[in-house]
């Protein structure tokens, strides 16, 4: 019920921002630019936890928020603020509820079914 309801609350949010660009003649292609551009980040930003990766952001978001401010390229700001709600959404119901494969991990658990399978069959 959790998931409809916040999906559902996406939804009418994305709605609102391209009724709101279409009604006040905002720029489609610069909320799409800003949009595939930080999507990506929002959906992974936790788990940037390297350095490198960390500073390749920042960076990107540093250089960003420059030509956004130096070009006014304002309405870039709605579809960064789209790929928060949704590049959160993506991470929180998606991304974060996946196990990372671990091979040592594989290795014990097919020698304890193996070990099991053994102890009942001599059994």
């Amino acid at each position: 019920m959790k998931k409809i309801l916040l999906g559902s609350f996406i939804a009418i949010f994305s709605f609102a921002i391209f009724y709101y660009a279409i009604e006040y003649d905002r720029s489609i292609l610069q909320i799409i630019i800003g949009f595939v551009l930080f999507i990506i980040p929002f959906s992974f930003l936790p788990l940037f936890k390297s350095t490198a990766f960390s500073s390749i952001l920042v960076f990107f978001i540093l250089v960003a928020s420059y030509i956004i401010f130096k070009k006014s390229y304002y309405d870039t700001l709605l579809g960064i603020l789209l790929a928060a709600a949704i590049g959160g959404y993506i991470f929180y119901f998606k991304v974060r509820s996946y196990k990372l494969f671990s091979p040592s991990d594989y290795k014990n658990n097919a020698n304890q079914s193996n070990s099991e399978n053994n102890n009942k069959a001599g059994s």
